[in-house]
């Protein structure tokens, strides 16, 4: 699920310019995932999403983001598109909405889990009661004492009744997951190393799309 619209304004491009970005994202993630040995579907749902072996992944490209972001320019129609904010918290809500039955996880990296602890992220409360004890975090080089002090503390304040606690899961070393910088991805020029950091089929499409690094002068 690419991000749709950047919450930082520093980030931010007009409606128009940051669909068009927003839908070659999207095309990225789905050539990533059909290229691999998991089963992927694209939805604005979950539950619409195909039914696959446990021998494989399911994994859903999901333009959820997108539609909360549009549920939220319904729901205030006096409001410039350029001013509407939809954040994790707001995405949930739509998912809780739109998807009752289903208990949805959050998988952060250690950084982002970093930064929703210290409380940088809009409406942190409402995002940790919404995924309250589905919370997983996936550690790298570099951040597994801080992760393992933040989760312990998240505990603490969990077990002591603290208005915001957002206690996790910490997962070290999964198989298959690599040092891949997305910096580096967009910022490179040498075609095979571009390979070796998103793949050959999302490398492709990068080159010729002119994407990144890749844009003409």
């Amino acid at each position: 699920m690419p991000v749709y619209r950047h919450m930082y304004g520093e980030k931010r491009r007009r409606v128009e310019d940051e669909e068009e970005a927003w839908n070659t994202k999207l095309e990225m993630c789905r050539l990533a995932f059909s290229s691999s040995s998991s089963t992927v579907s694209s939805s604005s749902t979950v539950s619409s999403s195909s039914t696959v072996s446990s021998s494989s992944a399911s994994i859903v490209v999901s333009d959820v983001e997108r539609m909360a972001f549009l549920r939220q320019a319904e729901l205030n129609p006096g409001q410039p598109k350029e001013e509407v904010r939809v954040g994790t918290a707001d995405v949930l809500d739509y998912l809780a909405e739109t998807e009752p039955s289903i208990n949805f996880h959050l998988c952060l990296g250690a950084d982002t889990y970093l930064d929703l602890c210290r409380g940088k992220w809009r409406r942190c409360s409402d995002i940790a009661d919404a995924v309250r004890g589905r919370a997983h975090v996936i550690t790298r080089a570099g951040f597994e004492r801080d992760v393992t002090e933040a989760v312990e503390k998240q505990r603490a304040l969990e077990e002591g009744g603290g208005e915001f606690s957002m206690p996790a899961t910490v997962h070290k070393g999964v198989e298959g997951l690599g040092e891949v910088s997305s910096s580096e991805a967009r910022q490179t020029r040498d075609v095979d190393r571009l390979r070796e950091l998103v793949g050959p089929t999302v490398a492709e499409f990068i080159v010729e799309r002119k994407l990144y690094s890749f844009k003409e002068k």
